[in-house]
């Protein structure tokens, strides 16, 4: 999904000081809004206020002179509400835009959060429409000219130790030359990154979480300020998804006086996300789950349905990837290998995106098995290779960009393997079989990491958890499969006092679903801190594969996989593959 990223007039000059709110006549954008250490708001793309706001660069050098610029962006409350503050926000990633997120999902926000509150997008720093940035040009993206730049030890484990269950589920290993592939993309990367943005003066450095911990309290306080409120005391109203979990619950755990109303919604166990373990197998339930959900839904329903039992439809799936075992065609020098690797990953593509929103997506994972099966009986995957590579769900609008999802995340972690060169058979063995769905997914992550020589100036590496100026409030989906609800329920008892709401549905956060149950214990936390207790359980709203609400639109609707879900999924690039994924670029 494209956004409208564009400034509605050419670039102006500005006067060195601004109003409050610039010329309502003029639309501004973050090409001609200039920086400032206040929040000086200016009217941007029509109905959104925007706004530029110097930071230090190294916060823990705040006094050396270099400044980050962070875009800010306004959905104002309507002025007939009885006005409640600022709550800030974060979609995920890391690395996707918090601006976008506001221009695409502000009205969805808004519902979720009530009237009455003006909610808040930014670029984390390094990111989007920040300056400096860590835009290098990786993927054969082009830079925008503004986004130049300026110039202890672990365990080497990242697999999270967890009961692994048996799906039944069968999908062939990508050949040892795609691992080899992973290291080349990371070697490119490492390349471009020490060439145009990891010196002292440069974004990579200071792009990890506890920076951007620091941005959201320096907002927080230059709008008090703009209020003529004291800025000692401000406390900060956040929420986040997925990624947002850990910016949030590191926030909490060094600003804790802080703390003002803090919704965490899919939530990231965060000794797992600094430690670099990872939990998979609730992947590989997802697609279980698909195949649950299709035999219920039945043909009239699910266009992959098939048998007598859901193991049918397992089954049926696994038959139509041993037909595309690239391991076994590039080996046996199959003349359409090529193309078998690239469907093969563009299914996986699939099976990771799709359970981020079941009701939204299973249907769309059941129409493109059923065609990507019918070409590969009848032989003719090569010349519908344009249709299959459009098929594949692209984490990126810009300005989010791939290169940030690393920049950050490896920088975030402390884990010996980040920059190790290489990971180990084992590491690689043990992704894979905890997960045949994830694995590659996630050793193309670690892949790239080991080449990558970061050197993060701030690495969160303090105590998690606190007592917090206010309690948070956690969600937790029962069918999430990045981040499971088990996540809520450990990170509630961090942090004193906060309690969670515990959802039925196959969903990766609820932003963008209409459970109503959910919304009002949303409400009412935002509007008085009224916590859930325990009455804190809400029942699933509406099924995936309702014959009833399934889209006739089918494969053209594709584009409409999850909007909301897509931290996860910036890594997909990987398993897509480099030159697939510059192709449906």
């Amino acid at each position: 999904m494209s956004y409208s990223m564009r400034s509605f007039t050419a670039a102006a000059v500005l006067s060195a000081i601004a109003p409050a709110v610039a010329t309502a006549g003029k639309q501004y954008f973050f090409d001609n809004i200039p920086a400032s250490q206040e929040l000086v708001w200016y009217p941007c793309n029509q109905m959104f206020e925007c706004a530029r706001l110097s930071v230090p660069l190294n916060p823990l050098e705040p006094d050396n002179g270099l400044r980050s610029e962070i875009p800010v962006i306004k959905h104002p409350a309507a002025k007939s509400n009885e006005y409640k503050g600022i709550i800030l926000t974060n979609p995920g990633g890391p690395g996707l835009s918090g601006v976008s997120f506001i221009l695409e999902a502000g009205t969805f926000i808004a519902d979720l959060v009530g009237q009455g509150w003006d909610i808040i997008g930014f670029d984390t720093r390094g990111t989007g429409y920040s300056k400096p940035n860590g835009a290098v040009g990786y993927g054969k993206i082009p830079l925008a000219p503004e986004l130049q730049n300026a110039s202890s030890t672990r365990a080497d484990r990242v697999i999270k130790r967890s009961v692994t269950t048996d799906f039944r589920i069968k999908i062939p290993a990508s050949p040892d030359s795609w691992v080899q592939k992973q290291y080349e993309l990371g070697t490119e990367l490492d390349t471009l990154i020490q060439k145009n943005a990891n010196a002292d003066n440069q974004a990579v450095p200071y792009m990890t979480t506890p920076n951007v911990a620091f941005d959201m309290l320096q907002i927080a306080k230059a709008n008090a300020r703009s209020q003529n409120i004291s800025d000692e005391d401000v406390l900060v109203n956040f929420y986040g998804i997925s990624y947002g979990t850990v910016l949030g619950q590191t926030f909490a755990s060094l600003y804790p006086q802080h703390v003002g109303r803090f919704v965490l919604d899919g939530v990231v166990d965060i000794n797992d996300y600094y430690s670099g373990n990872v939990g998979l197998t609730r992947f590989d339930e997802g697609l279980s789950t698909f195949f649950a959900r299709c035999f219920d839904a039945g043909p009239e329903g699910c266009s992959f349905y098939t048998g007598q039992t859901q193991n049918d439809i397992r089954d049926r799936f696994n038959s139509l990837m041993a037909q595309l075992d690239s391991s076994k065609a590039v080996s046996e020098k199959w003349k359409n290998a090529t193309i078998i690797q690239e469907t093969r990953d563009v299914i996986r593509g699939l099976l990771m995106s799709a359970p981020y929103d079941a009701i939204s997506n299973f249907s769309l994972l059941a129409d493109s098995l059923t065609v990507i099966e019918g070409w590969v009986k009848a032989d003719a995957l090569l010349e519908n290779r344009e249709t299959i590579l459009q098929l594949s769900p692209n984490p990126f609008s810009l300005p989010s960009r791939l290169e940030y999802f690393f920049e950050i995340q490896c920088s975030d972690m402390n884990n010996p393997l980040v920059g190790s060169k290489q990971l180990s058979k084992n590491i690689i063995d043990s992704m894979r079989h905890s997960s045949v769905v994830a694995g590659e997914t996630f050793i193309g992550q670690y892949a790239v990491c080991s080449r990558l020589q970061l050197k993060a100036k701030w690495k969160f590496d303090g105590k998690i958890g606190g007592d917090t100026k206010n309690p948070m409030l956690f969600i937790g989906s029962s069918g999430d499969p990045a981040t499971p609800f088990e996540n809520a329920e450990v990170a509630q008892k961090r942090y004193k006092g906060s309690q969670m709401v515990y959802v039925e549905a196959d969903a990766h956060g609820i932003i963008g679903q209409s459970n109503k149950c959910v919304h009002d214990n949303v409400k009412a936390y935002l509007e008085n801190l009224t916590l859930p207790g325990r009455n804190n359980r809400c029942g699933r709203d509406g099924e995936p594969l309702n014959p009833s609400e399934k889209s006739s639109a089918g494969l053209s609707t594709l584009e409409s996989l999850n909007t909301f879900g897509r931290g996860m999924c910036l890594m997909l690039a990987l398993v897509i593959g480099a030159d697939v994924f510059h192709y449906v670029m």
